[in-house]
């Protein structure tokens, strides 16, 4: 049962507690979806917008978040009678947030002797965006000195292998990293590729997928990095049906981490979660 005023003083809010029906994307209700907003923001929740009264993806996100973090039965980010009834105790002190320590996604960058732009804005964009799930990227920068590699990329397996031993060689640590290669291609359409499958050392163990950067094109939404790095979880095919996904071919203004993604980065080879 409700008791957190903002709750029991609404009664579209009453009523999804009890399913009937539940706060829903594209819910009209905003007076509602705005009560609901920002209860999830007071107890922690990220909605990068705030609490506009709009329904959208943010705010499913949200609940999701909450739904992994106690153990709720995830959906497809609607507000029903478990989401209010943890978000009610909460509020009222009868429950404390659960303290997670974050996984920690390791990567080490490595570059071209003719690679002009930056990855920074790459990598502050895929850690706003993994924020929000509780996780980020741990960076090794071996960008310094750089790699003998002077000519454009060329997109062929002989040339891919190639630049993989030369990185290996080059810096042949940091095997649980996902290395992360910067260098100008030779495609003007390309803005990045994932390596997949596994490469053998010389002292005989074993690494994994490996992604390359073009440095002479960059996507506007900074999501090329965190794009590929899903593709390094084993994803394949892209999101064609949700443009704003990050793994969306599409160069969109609202690029979005979706939380099956975000779980998947987290539970990857390159990830750990200190103890």
């Amino acid at each position: 049962m409700l008791s957190y005023s903002k709750f029991i003083d609404n009664d579209r809010i009453l009523n999804a507690a009890q399913n009937r029906p539940p706060l829903k994307p594209g819910d009209t209700d905003s007076v509602a979806v705005r009560i609901l907003q920002a209860a999830l923001i007071k107890t922690g929740f990220n909605i990068p917008d705030g609490a506009t009264g709009y329904f959208g993806n943010q705010t499913a996100l949200a609940i999701q978040d909450l739904e992994r973090k106690f153990q709720l039965s995830v959906d497809q980010g609607v507000a029903g009678r478990e989401v209010f009834q943890q978000l009610d105790d909460l509020l009222r002190g009868r429950a404390a947030p659960v303290v997670t320590f974050p996984s920690v996604l390791s990567v080490i960058i490595q570059a071209g002797v003719n690679t002009q732009t930056e990855l920074q804005p790459y990598i502050n964009k895929a850690n706003e965006l993994l924020n929000p799930f509780n996780a980020l990227l741990r960076v090794v920068d071996a960008r310094t000195p750089r790699l003998e590699y002077r000519d454009p990329f060329d997109e062929t397996p002989i040339e891919t292998l190639s630049l993989r031993k030369l990185a290996e060689k080059h810096t042949f640590e940091h095997h649980f990293a996902l290395r992360i290669i910067h260098l100008p291609f030779k495609s003007p359409r390309t803005y990045g590729i994932t390596s997949g499958g596994m490469f053998s050392l010389a002292d005989g163990s074993t690494v994994r997928d490996f992604i390359i950067i073009n440095a002479a094109k960059r996507r506007r939404d900074n999501t090329t990095l965190i794009h590929e790095m899903i593709h390094a979880t084993g994803f394949v095919k892209h999101d064609k049906d949700d443009p704003e996904s990050v793994f969306a071919e599409v160069d969109s203004d609202r690029s979005i981490l979706r939380p099956h993604h975000a779980e998947a980065l987290k539970s990857s080879f390159f990830s750990r979660t200190p103890k």
